[in-house]
């Protein structure tokens, strides 16, 4: 792109920024988005290096300013990148509402996978028509070693166990990507299975509403998200449908226990014992002599 083309865009000094470091430095269109996000840095001292001006910054950053400071930066970037390669200029108030939609995606993925197992009156499992299967996915993330374990079951409408399994899944990077795996992975065992006819239901809101409404946020689990819909065609019905955690419990436990089995574990029929109670636990709520 040449200096006339970017001198018509009005930006120049937003689409100077080759650096982070640069984007926080000298960017006046990166200060005035965090300014409207209500971060303040510290001043850069001349004799400062990048890197330790920015652990100065998060010294004094709370956990919630660190979070805002981090995704900040990425929607600027991203924004100064739309310039670049599409031509397309977003404003201060454009940018600061990307961040908040994307933030509040986040904290409802995050509440949906932090939330306490119960047996509330807000509901419990509930069986699937005759001729369907209801398959329950769950994720379980460790943040320390990029590493999740997918749980995933299959039951009929009586509430038995038709099969369950827990898969490893190395290099993982967050929730999302954790629970969207575990949702792929489960319409791959549905196939393999010969089931035709299923339900699908996890507690990762964020995950079945992009399965569920798809949207081309160019995110970097596009590609995952792609698999899930391509695989609609590979069975005769086929729903998927958020539930809370005391709904999903169930898989949940399975995806603990899977945290010890370093290896794809499939049991027809039945699953471990802990998951074994917590399936007779859901059928008692709807068919106590079954």
């Amino acid at each position: 792109m040449t200096l006339p083309l970017l001198k018509r865009l009005g930006s120049t000094n937003f689409l100077d920024c080759e650096s982070v470091s640069h984007l926080v430095k000298g960017c006046s269109f990166a200060q005035q988005v965090l300014s409207e996000l209500g971060i303040f840095t510290s001043p850069w001292l001349p004799e400062q290096s990048f890197v330790a001006w920015l652990c100065s910054a998060f010294d004094s950053f709370n956990y919630i300013a660190r979070r805002t400071f981090v995704v900040a930066l990425w929607a600027i970037w991203g924004s100064r990148n739309k310039i670049i390669h599409e031509g397309l200029v977003q404003s201060v108030r454009e940018v600061v509402n990307f961040y908040r939609i994307y933030i509040k995606e986040i904290d409802a993925s995050l509440s949906s996978l932090l939330t306490t197992p119960t047996h509330s009156d807000s509901g419990h499992w509930n069986p699937p028509p005759v001729d369907r299967v209801k398959v329950n996915f769950d994720a379980c993330f460790d943040p320390t070693r990029l590493h999740s374990i997918s749980g995933i079951i299959f039951r009929n409408s009586k509430g038995h166990l038709l099969a369950t399994s827990t898969i490893p899944n190395p290099y993982v990077m967050n929730p999302e990507m954790a629970e969207t795996i575990a949702c792929d992975q489960a319409l791959i065992l549905s196939k393999q299975l010969g089931f035709k006819r299923i339900e699908v239901e996890g507690d990762a809101l964020l995950v079945i509403s992009k399965v569920v409404n798809p949207m081309n946020d160019r995110s970097t689990l596009d590609a995952v998200y792609a698999n899930i819909l391509e695989k609609r065609g590979d069975f005769n019905f086929l729903s998927f449908s958020h539930v809370y955690r005391n709904k999903n419990n169930a898989v949940h436990v399975l995806a603990c226990v899977g945290k010890h089995n370093p290896q794809v574990r499939v049991w027809i029929e039945e699953a471990p014992q802990p998951v074994e109670e917590a399936v007779l636990r859901d059928k008692g709520w709807f068919n106590p002599l079954n």
